[in-house]
Order: structure tokens, then C-alpha cells, then sequence
């Protein structure tokens, strides 16, 4: 049986909560074992949807069976 593949796109790596949902996620994988790829959109959500697309674009043997995330900040425009 194919193993399955987890995208979890986070919205920063130096956030304690954002830390504690990427270490819970790899422990979840584990448990499950499936694996589990954590991305980091540094707050910025052109660079979240940017990580998404690349990875939806990927070849099919590299895609995620599914993906998780936490969306980052909309973009706000000046007033």
C-alpha cells in the first residue's frame, strides 16, 4: 500500500503555537506513518500560496496526498 504524503503549510517557524501545531503534525505522522512535509510562509500569504501551487504543480509523484494549513495574513492595502 502506497504510503501517504501530508503537506502542512504553517504561517511562521518562530511562533510558539505555530511551533507546537509543526511538532504535533510530525508526532501525528508517526503515530500514523505517513509522511509529513512542513512548510513556512514567514507571514507572508504570497509566499504561502506560492509553496502551495509549486507543490500542486509538482511532478504527481511528488504531490501530497492532501494539504493542511493555517492561512497567513490577507494582504492589506493602504488606505
Amino acid at each position: 500500500m502506497k504510503k501517504l504524503r501530508f503537506l502542512i503549510s504553517l504561517t511562521t517557524d518562530d511562533n510558539d503555537y505555530q511551533i507546537e501545531q509543526a511538532q504535533s503534525a510530525e508526532q501525528a505522522a508517526r503515530n500514523l506513518g505517513v509522511e509529513a512535509q512542513i512548510l513556512y510562509a514567514n507571514n507572508d500569504a504570497i509566499t504561502q500560496s506560492t509553496q502551495i501551487l509549486k507543490v500542486i504543480q509538482a511532478a504527481e509523484n511528488l504531490r501530497p496526498d492532501a494539504i493542511v494549513f493555517e492561512p497567513s495574513a490577507a494582504l492589506r492595502c493602504p488606505r
